[in-house]
């Protein structure tokens, strides 16, 4: 069931995609899915021939405002491996599925201006307020 409900989130995102110009096309947009697999997948990842290629971990710094102001919105101000990102609603775009997508924003400047205020370049001396 996970399988199918997959493949018909890549075609609505295919069929979706065709309709838009060339500068809305080249966006990032992360499609969330949260699945909780049986106890036994891995056994029947490798019945079905699969093998693990490289094992990848990666390190999350997620940061709001003391009132919480971003998660109010579903904004998601968070340092992935150091780097910065903004992950934000994509405005009226719920699949059938209830999966949330979310545009993601890597550059300072565009985070600062869809906030509408600073935010902390790193993690490592944080200001007062974050």
């Amino acid at each position: 069931a996970m399988c199918c409900g997959i493949w018909a989130r890549l075609q609505y995102e295919a069929e979706k995609s065709q309709n838009l110009t060339p500068a809305q096309n080249n966006e990032e947009v992360e499609i969330e899915f949260k699945f909780t697999p049986p106890s036994d997948f891995l056994q029947k990842l490798e019945d079905l021939g699969a093998e693990k290629l490289k094992f990848k971990t990666m390190k999350d710094v997620y940061l709001d405002t003391p009132k919480f102001e971003l998660i109010r919105k579903d904004n998601w101000l968070r340092y992935r491996d150091g780097k910065i990102e903004l992950k934000v609603p994509v405005e009226s775009e719920h699949h059938k599925a209830r999966n949330t997508v979310y545009k993601e924003l890597t550059c300072l400047r565009d985070i600062e201006q869809h906030l509408g205020y600073k935010v902390p370049p790193d993690v490592e001396n944080l200001p007062d307020g974050w």
